[in-house]
């Protein structure tokens, strides 16, 4: 049953008519049946402003509700945040194998929860991820010798400097693997507290097996991209560094110069190079040979600077004009159409 309401002198709609109603609505869509023309209304706003406009312009009179004709089957339902502070799938202690990882640039510590072990297990050896893996399936072996029944292993590490890498090569061996947000653990705020790698994966271990068990409130995981979703944000990034580094060129020079009582120069300006030689301290004299050399090196590295970012924009426009479709170009392309908000904010977003 097709739901709605028209109000117009030349046609109503009612629940279960189909009746083609003549009015400005009818007009631009050329007599397509309703259903067809709810989808485009519910997808096109600026359909429904058009209809308007020519009812404005003219036409007979009519007005077409909107919120009295939307139609659940028709209509894309609103996306819904992820939760993830806790996790949805039940969690069998007795059959789960639990393992969190403490990541470090020379060493990796590796505490276990084994079904049917008395003992928790701690591991710490060099970065290597085929020996992890061959721990946890050694962990699951002692644990079917002892009596147990393995149907999951889960494995939780805290995300950091590390990336994502890691994850992603267990999911592809099989392994169920959960990135934690550092800022959701919550920690002691004494001023002498003890903290070494033991107790932080004794703490990471609690608030894993909480999460697990469906708990609010003991942390919250990361989403883990994949390689292309986390290779998309380099530029971005990339320009948000740059553009740091180009404050950081100006500044300095800046600084040099007041250094000498030279104020009011703009070392970010295109012919700054050409003024300088032109500058003059209080006293009259030019700026020392060597705080000159310092600044024109400066200056080279902040052309150099906007070089880079130029290339990076423009590389950014091509991909979006070559292939606007692709990932998260549409949605980039729609945000950069609102008035105010740039290519640059429109990617971060």
């Amino acid at each position: 049953m097709v739901t709605g309401f028209w109000q117009s002198g030349a046609g109503a709609w009612a629940d279960g008519v189909t009746a083609q109603p003549a009015g400005p609505v009818h007009a631009i869509f050329g007599g397509v049946p309703r259903p067809a023309r709810l989808g485009v209304l519910n997808s096109s706003p600026y359909a429904y402003q058009k209809a308007v406009s020519l009812e404005a312009m003219g036409q007979p009179a009519g007005k077409w509700h909107p919120r009295r004709g939307i139609n659940p089957v028709l209509e894309r339902p609103m996306s819904q945040p992820i939760d993830m502070t806790r996790c949805l799938t039940p969690f069998d202690q007795q059959t789960t194998l639990l393992a969190v990882i403490e990541l470090s640039l020379s060493s990796w510590l590796i505490a276990g929860m084994v079904p049917g072990l008395q003992r928790r297990p701690l591991k710490k050896m060099e970065p290597d991820h085929s020996g992890l893996l061959r721990l946890l399936h050694r962990w699951r072996d002692e644990a079917v010798r002892a009596g147990s029944t393995i149907t999951r292993i889960a494995v939780a590490f805290e995300a950091g400097r590390d990336g994502f890498w890691l994850a992603r090569w267990l999911r592809c061996q099989g392994i169920e693997v959960h990135v934690i947000h550092s800022s959701s653990v919550a920690v002691s705020r004494e001023h002498r507290r003890a903290k070494t790698d033991r107790l932080d994966t004794n703490l990471l271990m609690r608030v894993f097996a909480g999460w697990l068990r469906g708990e609010r409130g003991h942390c919250s995981m990361v989403y883990i991209p994949t390689i292309e979703e986390e290779d998309a944000k380099r530029p971005s990034r990339e320009r948000e560094s740059l553009v740091g580094e180009r404050t950081r060129i100006i500044n300095r020079m800046k600084g040099a110069l007041i250094r000498l009582g030279i104020r009011g120069f703009k070392p970010e300006l295109r012919k700054a190079p050409q003024r300088l030689d032109t500058l003059k301290t209080p006293e009259g004299t030019p700026i020392p040979s060597n705080s000159l050399d310092e600044i024109r090196r400066d200056m080279v590295r902040l052309d150099l600077v906007r070089q880079q970012i130029d290339k990076i924009e423009r590389t950014r426009l091509e991909h979006l004009e070559k292939a606007p479709e692709a990932g998260s170009h549409p949605m980039v392309r729609f945000l950069a159409s609102i008035v105010g908000v740039g290519i640059e904010t429109a990617d971060m977003l």
